[in-house]
């Protein structure tokens, strides 16, 4: 996942609605203050 610049990856045996759902969250959450910190932007090529 790309928020902000910061790149963050996250995975879970869980495949329900629901553990997707909390995995993408985490995965956003973590990225999201990870963005506040980092040094240089994560640029993906075209």
């Amino acid at each position: 996942m790309l928020v902000n610049d910061a790149l963050r990856f996250q995975s879970k045996t869980d495949l329900t609605k629901k553990g997707i759902r909390e995995t993408v969250e985490i995965a956003f959450k973590i990225a999201k203050a990870s963005s506040k910190h980092a040094l240089t932007p994560v640029k993906l090529a075209p």
